[in-house]
């Protein structure tokens, strides 16, 4: 008996020891549960759920004592998590969720970028820390405690283990402050399981289409992570947009418009297919069945071009049964150059396919500023310094760099390739509708390392602004009035849809940028601590409030 016991209070010493670890390097924060009642929750839940965690955490170290094959491929998994946790959670966010499994699914070209801007020798310290923990601790528990899981218990326990996960997720969504073995798997089971549990398309009944109020070419320019109050269009003090700022009589500019999340997978997918913030959360996964921007197009008789810097064009939100819509695709795959000229390459198939003189749908993915930004502009375009390239300036610190080279990226991805754009486009018939997927944090916080994809309000902050050529513009102006300029620094990615669906000639009854907006409070949807696509909790709602 005695010997049992012992053997159960060293199990239970570890695991409050694993806690504890959790608790100083990843942010368990069950402190906070019990203290302050986190998500106004009665205290006897509050207690409830750290009693889960307790049972969570000491079930995944009893799995340790397992078949020696089994327990070590435990012991790698275990380490490997919280390596990813410890390093994720450095660059200011919650860990490696959801989200971030997500992004590597659907941007895995980043992937190398993403680890290499944000190493740090804090992020190695502690890794190698948690490795040695792990190992002593693994080490430790099998030769003081001889006793070994049978096959049979040890499925039983992970059986108990998916249990618990199953009703975590039902009931109270709690996985950011989750144990760490459990939360990253179930955050990647949960993404992988989004990505297939996906609903057909459903055509929208009673399709109208006036052609007389269509216009022969439409071209829907998406930057990345360029931020709106950084153009020197919107008043920003540097030189960030001289040419636009030249020209911008011949630009109807919108000022700063708030984005609808901050990541570009889901503002994309807003924009593309008209999804309305009323269905958020979307527990049941009808985004999947809107129609995108292609298919209305489509129908109302344009040839429709899917233009895509960042991939082969089958991203946010898009999938293979869309191709049907998309008359030609020119992604990644079929571009031959450096990054920095991507966007600029594409301006060419543009051109080619305006020369054809049909009536045409561009849909343009661009590059922009995504990071890391020194590699989005060539070097001899380095206006602003010193950035990360410029190694001879010992007396600028990280921030200066980071900035110039963010300034450096949107003189070269905003200005110089509208500047290219309006050159080559201006005697045709054309409306340019230019807006980003989301802002950027800019160590405003030196410690939050994150760019986008979190609640901080400069993530949603984007620009939007048309150009129209002279032949396009006598004609926006009668069928819509002059009143929608008014509208300057009041829209939302929600009013894109409708807008472009307007130009199309397509009706709709949902608010666009030239109908009058209303007075009201604008807001932007965070995807931290997601549990799956576009599900959120009502937490990750932020008011707009610059």
């Amino acid at each position: 008996m005695k010997q049992l016991l012992y053997k159960w209070n060293i199990l239970l010493l570890i695991t409050l020891l694993v806690l504890i670890f959790d608790e100083l390097f990843l942010n368990l924060e069950l402190y906070k549960h019990l203290m302050f009642h986190i998500w106004a929750s009665p205290l006897s839940m509050t207690i409830s759920y750290i009693a889960v965690v307790f049972i969570v955490e000491l079930l995944s170290i009893l799995l340790l004592l397992s078949h020696r094959y089994i327990a070590s491929v435990l012991l790698i998994l275990y380490t490997i998590i919280w390596l990813l946790d410890i390093n994720y959670s450095l660059i200011g966010g919650d860990g490696f969720t959801f989200n971030e499994w997500k992004n590597i699914i659907d941007n895995s070209e980043f992937i190398v970028d993403g680890l290499t801007m944000y190493f740090s020798i804090k992020g190695f310290i502690y890794s190698l820390i948690v490795s040695l923990f792990w190992y002593f601790l693994y080490r430790y528990l099998r030769k003081k405690i001889s006793y070994r899981l049978s096959i049979q218990d040890t499925v039983m326990v992970i059986c108990i283990l998916l249990l618990i996960d199953f009703l975590v997720y039902h009931k109270i969504h709690k996985f950011k402050h989750y144990p760490t073995n459990l939360k990253v798997l179930h955050q990647i089971f949960v993404a992988s399981y989004c990505r297939g549990n996906i609903l057909d398309r459903v055509e929208p009944k009673h399709l109208k289409i006036d052609k007389s109020k269509s216009f022969p070419n439409i071209i829907f320019i998406v930057g990345e992570s360029v931020r709106g109050d950084k153009l020197q269009i919107n008043g920003f003090e540097k030189e960030t947009t001289p040419y636009l700022v030249k020209h911008q009589s011949e630009i109807i500019n919108l000022g700063l418009c708030v984005s609808s999340f901050t990541q570009s997978h889901e503002s994309n997918m807003i924009m593309r297919t008209g999804i309305d913030m009323d269905i958020i959360p979307d527990i049941s996964h009808l985004h999947n069945t809107y129609e995108p921007l292609v298919f209305y197009a489509k129908k109302a008789g344009y040839y429709t071009m899917l233009l895509d810097a960042q991939s082969n064009g089958i991203t946010n939100g898009l999938r293979d049964v869309d191709k049907q819509w998309i008359d030609k695709i020119v992604g990644v795959d079929k571009l031959n150059c450096t990054i920095p000229y991507r966007d600029l390459t594409l301006i060419k198939e543009i051109v080619k396919v305006l020369n054809r003189k049909q009536k045409t749908f561009i849909h343009f993915n661009k590059y922009g500023s995504h990071f890391n930004y020194d590699d989005t502009y060539p070097r001899e375009f380095e206006f602003f310094k010193p950035t990360n390239l410029t190694r001879s300036s010992k007396n600028s610190n990280f921030k200066d760099k980071r900035l110039n080279s963010y300034y450096n990226s949107l003189r070269w991805g905003v200005d110089y390739f509208f500047k290219e754009l309006i050159e080559r486009i201006k005697d045709k018939d054309v409306i340019v509708i230019y807006i980003s997927d989301h802002g950027q944090s800019l160590l405003e916080d030196i410690n939050y390392k994150r760019t986008h994809a979190g609640d901080k309000v400069e993530q949603s902050i984007v620009p939007l602004f048309i150009y129209v050529t002279p032949k396009a513009k006598d004609r926006l102006f009668s069928l819509y009035g002059k009143d929608f300029l008014k509208n300057k620094n009041k829209l939302s990615q929600f009013e894109i849809f409708p807008t472009i669906l307007k130009l199309l000639g397509v009706e709709t009854t949902k608010l666009s940028l030239f109908d009058k907006i209303p007075k009201r409070d604008r807001y932007y949807f965070s995807p931290e601590g997601s549990i799956g696509e576009l599900i959120f909790v009502k937490k990750h709602l932020f008011k707009y409030n610059i």
